[in-house]
């Protein structure tokens, strides 16, 4: 018989398992999520395998040992050690030993040698003269050191000159370069041993190599920056007057030795390990604009403080007056603003542009001072002024010995006006003393006390205000 097929149900064949494809979607999810932590975490799951590279057995620790001794020797620390730290006491002492001793001995001889000549020359004196041809040879000696003095002396100027000789200018570089390579294989020995923990990112640093160029780059910038300050020193002390104009040079040298470091520096690191020198030089169109709008002021201020430093209207150290009454020592000129310190001890900073607009006068520069005084007298006694300004003028004379009376300068004691209430005399009077100077305030308490000795002698007294 023909039998019907049953239409099939919902349930026919095999049931699908919901369950096992929830956990295979889950797992997926797991483990994208776990491949996720494994790149983008910074210190999770890196902190303990960090420390444990550095839990090693006795046996991978004389490993590593052996490794580090194949690679760097002692004795390369040991030299680069003695020449960094002993090189210039040594040539030092070779030098106070030898070359200065050299010299005192000379010193010696050459006494030595005076006294015989000396000696020689008393025995072809006559018999009555021996006794002062003696004084004669005594006086020779006397005038020249002994040979102990000269040694002393010898060797204090071998110290002192060592310090400035061009041996201690050598020795010192080559000490400073020995430094600077034992710190370089200080790197290099470190490197060695963190990849000898297993830090293999250290295989492919190239940071002892850069290290070494930076240490190298940085020191001769250093060496120029005193180079340079050296020279100017000895350029001003030959010629005092180029002090304002060495001074701003000493700052755009400054200036172009910094730029031209950091340059080479970021070079160093853009070649030699991949850091983009650009990202820091290369600004958008919008900032520039912004930088070059709010630096405006900053730029106006450093080049009036150039043209006030290279105009040689003021030094540091220089007591200036101001035409906005302003008064005070410079203290400090720098790029952005001067620093004066006013007679109260009070400090006031000052913006360049505001200055150089300004009226100034250095009184530290003037090299003659007056005393102007105005005197008033009663009219009852304009008999007696000729008599009292010939005495005000012997008195100033006698008590003043820096008085300029030659005519480069006015000396003036004369009747000057009919006053509302009194007979005026002025004294004029100009000095070759500094302002600035002591001699300058007791000088002029001088003038005052020989106006009133002027006064006194001749009877008069001073009109009342």
């Amino acid at each position: 018989s023909t039998s019907k097929s049953s239409p099939p149900t919902p349930f026919d064949g095999e049931i699908p398992d919901h369950h096992e494809e929830k956990q295979d979607v889950t797992g997926g999810i797991e483990d994208d999520f776990y491949q996720e932590s494994i790149v983008y975490t910074t210190l999770a799951g890196n902190v303990s395998p960090f420390f444990r590279r550095f839990m090693i057995s006795k046996q991978e620790l004389l490993l590593l040992w052996a490794s580090l001794r194949s690679k760097a020797h002692p004795e390369d620390m040991l030299l680069m050690l003695f020449v960094g730290w002993t090189t210039v006491p040594t040539i030092r002492l070779f030098y106070n030993l030898f070359w200065r001793r050299l010299y005192v001995h000379a010193l010696i001889a050459t006494t030595k040698m005076i006294a015989r000549k000396a000696h020689a020359s008393s025995k072809a004196e006559v018999s009555d003269g021996q006794t002062k041809s003696s004084s004669g040879v005594t006086a020779t000696l006397a005038s020249h050191p002994s040979p102990k003095t000269s040694y002393s002396k010898g060797m204090e100027r071998a110290h002192g000159s060592f310090q400035s000789s061009t041996l201690f200018l050598i020795s010192d570089h080559i000490q400073q370069i020995a430094k600077i390579a034992l710190a370089v294989y200080l790197v290099d020995v470190s490197k060695l041993f963190m990849v000898g923990l297993g830090f293999k990112s250290c295989t492919m640093s190239n940071f002892p190599h850069v290290f070494a160029q930076l240490a190298y780059t940085v020191w001769v910038g250093q060496r120029l920056a005193v180079g340079k300050k050296t020279l100017l020193r000895e350029y001003v002390s030959q010629h005092p007057e180029t002090f304002g104009r060495i001074q701003i040079t000493n700052r755009l040298l400054n200036a172009a030795i910094i730029a031209s470091t950091g340059f080479i520096v970021l070079s160093i690191l853009k070649l030699q390990m991949g850091v983009a020198v650009n990202s820091f030089l290369a600004l958008g169109s919008l900032s520039t604009l912004a930088l070059t709008l709010a630096s405006q002021g900053i730029v106006t201020n450093v080049l009036n403080g150039l043209m006030l430093a290279s105009s040689d209207r003021i030094y540091e150290g220089d007591v200036v007056r101001f035409g906005n009454g302003l008064k005070g020592t410079i203290v400090d000129l720098g790029w952005m603003e001067t620093v004066i310190r006013g007679s109260d001890e009070v400090m006031i900073s000052v913006q360049h542009s505001d200055l150089v607009k300004q009226q100034v006068s250095n009184l530290s520069r003037v090299r003659y001072s007056q005393v102007y005084q105005l005197l008033k007298f009663k009219y009852k006694d304009a008999d007696k002024l000729p008599d009292l300004i010939t005495s005000i003028k012997n008195e100033i004379y006698a008590a003043c010995p820096s008085l300029i009376t030659d005519g480069e300068r006015p000396f003036r004691v004369y009747w000057s006006d009919y006053g509302s209430d009194a007979l005026e005399v002025t004294v004029d009077a100009h000095f070759r003393l500094r302002i600035l100077s002591e001699e300058y305030h007791e000088n002029r308490q001088r003038v005052l006390l020989a106006i009133q000795k002027a006064v006194k002698s001749n009877g008069l007294t001073f009109a009342k205000e």
